[in-house]
């Protein structure tokens, strides 16, 4: 080798040979065994990747191991210094895998042999992993959707890092009164009192293994306010033909009732109970105005219209049957009409209105 005694240094961890080219270097005079081929040196078996990425609780985890400087087939060998990471274990390939279930940091000895040009050799390399305490993170968005008084209301909170959650309140004086939230995280019932609440919401793993999440999540309460969600048009009606449809108003307070500000149909009428009913008897488009008026007295007042179709008429009475002169004759039309004759019938014969 070149530049004389100094030319060659004792072997670092990574197996680098230097070659600093000066008698200035910190380098110390001794004898050095080496392999080299092809002027590479080789760094012998060495083992890389014993300082292993975190893990956390609950999470499949997979690690592998690394050897240069022998041939193949490894036999690997594992040798915590205290206590292995429970849920983790080293496989025959060098791959240390599974799932924790303890937080903390394990320190161990991996070592593993292999074949060189001298026969089996092994090594051994300190490593370690940090088992981290899983956390969990509340996904649902704050604030919550607005809430209405005297309207059912539901929302399922949600949560990232556990399929089984376990949630609750700082403070279950805190919820509007009529709301309840369930231990799966269902935030639900018919709110009584408008207002802003702040909800301090706190969700932990069923198993206890993960890290609780909080947070402070506003909900606002709005008004109860009557309306009518698809707006006031009744279903479309034909002159004869019997009717019947409810009037369904959202918000408020039940039970309501009814005033009919307008005109219906002959025939038709508004209860109380904003029940539509009867047969119309007239075919064309109505406009009116409903008032419907909850228990505390609020009170909305909405557009209506209605179309009703004319009647839809016919009969298979027509032709009659053939009568013979002098013989008595007798023949029965469709029931539930009002029979009149337009033109002549033949003499001695006569149509009765039903």
């Amino acid at each position: 080798m070149d530049n004389g005694p100094y030319a060659l240094v004792r072997q670092s961890i990574t197996g680098a040979v230097v070659n600093t080219g000066s008698s200035r270097s910190n380098a110390r005079a001794g004898r050095l065994i080496f392999r080299a081929r092809d002027g590479v040196i080789s760094p012998g078996l060495v083992i890389s990747g014993g300082q292993l990425a975190d893990a956390t609780v609950g999470v499949p985890y997979s690690a592998s191991l690394r050897v240069v400087g022998a041939d193949p087939p490894y036999r690997w060998s594992f040798q915590p210094d205290v206590a292995a990471p429970p849920g983790l274990a080293m496989n025959s390939n060098g791959v240390i895998a599974g799932t924790p279930t303890a937080a903390g940091t394990y320190s161990f000895t991996v070592g593993v042999t292999g074949t060189s040009e001298d026969g089996e050799i092994t090594v051994y390399e300190r490593g370690s992993v940090t088992v981290r305490q899983a956390s969990l993170r509340i996904a649902s968005s704050c604030p919550l959707p607005d809430a209405f008084v005297g309207t059912p209301y539901s929302q399922v909170l949600r949560v990232d890092g556990t399929s089984a959650a376990v949630w609750n309140l700082g403070n279950a004086l805190v919820l509007p009164q009529g709301l309840g939230l369930s231990a799966a995280g269902l935030l639900a019932g018919t709110p009584q009192v408008p207002g802003t609440y702040s909800l301090p919401l706190e969700v932990k793993s069923a198993d206890g293994l993960a890290v609780p999440a909080r947070t402070l999540c506003i909900l606002n309460v709005q008004p109860a306010s009557i309306r009518f969600a698809a707006g006031c048009s009744l279903t479309r009606a034909t002159v004869g033909v019997p009717f019947s449809q409810q009037l369904l108003p959202a918000g408020g307070f039940a039970p309501f009732r009814f005033e009919l500000m307008g005109d219906l149909p002959q025939g038709t009428a508004l209860s109380r109970d904003g029940l539509v009913t009867g047969t119309p008897g007239y075919w064309g488009v109505w406009l009116f105005k409903v008032a419907a008026i909850d228990s505390r007295g609020e009170r909305l007042v909405q557009d209506c219209s209605w179309i009703v179709d004319p009647a839809r008429f016919s009969t298979s009475a027509c032709p009659l049957p053939n009568g013979v002169t002098g013989q008595p004759y007798s023949a029965s039309l469709a029931t539930g009409f009002i029979w009149s004759v337009i033109g002549t019938l033949p003499a001695g014969i006569a149509l009765s209105p039903d």
